[in-house]
């Protein structure tokens, strides 16, 4: 027991005691439901309780994700037999750079040359369902130009 002012207190910590009691009387009071919140609740009968715990059970949410997995597993197995379409291609490399020519009478001029490539591919496969193979088609493009150099232009698709 403390002596404040001449009045005997218990505390706890550094709190005196009757503060504590007053928060804990409020705190309780206020987390108990009152008569008319209790009497606004809806009255459940046991098949109801039932049919609600059906629903909004923990199992009821498991065996639902269950399901889904189910279903997206089949829709990916049926996926992989749909036919495969790829496409891949590269950015034209452009490059440049001076070269030394000789020319006939000894001397060396020195001329730019360019070169540029580029390409691309397209394939479609199909996977066989029975044999388990892969049929598969594939065409690619190829363009190489080069200008300069003391040559004429050079273009090539192949």
């Amino acid at each position: 027991m403390n002596r404040i002012g001449g009045v005997a207190m218990n505390t706890v910590g550094a709190t005196p005691l009757w503060v504590v009691c007053c928060v804990s009387w409020a705190c309780l009071a206020i987390a108990r439901p009152s008569p008319v919140a209790a009497q606004d609740a809806q009255k459940l009968t046991l098949h109801q309780a039932v049919e609600l715990a059906q629903k909004q059970g923990y199992q009821t949410a498991a065996v639902m994700a269950t399901r889904d997995a189910a279903r997206a597993r089949d829709h990916a197995f049926g996926a992989r037999l749909l036919p495969q379409l790829s496409l891949s291609a590269m950015a034209p490399h452009y490059e440049r750079a001076i070269t030394p020519v000789v020319q006939p009478d000894g001397s060396t001029n020195f001329t730019p040359v360019q070169q540029a490539t580029a390409n691309a591919a397209l394939s479609v496969s199909q996977k066989l369902p029975f044999t388990g193979g892969t049929f598969s088609v594939t065409s690619a493009l190829q363009r190489y130009e080069q200008t300069g150099g003391g040559a004429q232009q050079t273009l090539r698709w192949s």
